[in-house]
């Protein structure tokens, strides 16, 4: 995915459920995103920016892209990508795994 000049982040993502009649799982899937796009492919995920989509943001000028993966049990969990505008182009970054628990109570969940 991308050309050599492609600017990317990625991460991985996983789930799992205390309950043993329960196995959770991410469906591989591509979202297209407010600057870019997030493809999904067996737990581990690759954000590429459009550069034609940052055109908007100056040097230093800062944005969020908020991507929302739905498990197969309903669970849902960002992924939140920086973008900083520069004069030439925009620099990516943003958390490098997830990772998601439930239990039988309370839902709780981290991205590390």
């Amino acid at each position: 995915m991308g050309t050599p000049d492609s600017i990317t982040v990625s991460g991985t993502i996983d789930i799992s459920d205390v309950d043993t009649d329960d196995s959770p799982s991410f469906a591989n899937t591509t979202i297209e995103g407010t600057y870019g796009t997030l493809v999904l492919t067996d737990g581990t995920w690759i954000y590429t920016l459009d550069e034609d989509k940052t055109t908007s943001l100056g040097a230093d000028q800062t944005a969020q892209d908020t991507i929302t993966l739905t498990a197969s049990d309903g669970t849902q969990q960002e992924i939140v990508i920086n973008v900083t505008g520069t004069d030439d182009r925009p620099v990516v970054a943003g958390d490098t795994t997830g990772a998601i628990t439930e239990d039988s109570g309370a839902q709780s969940a981290s991205v590390h």
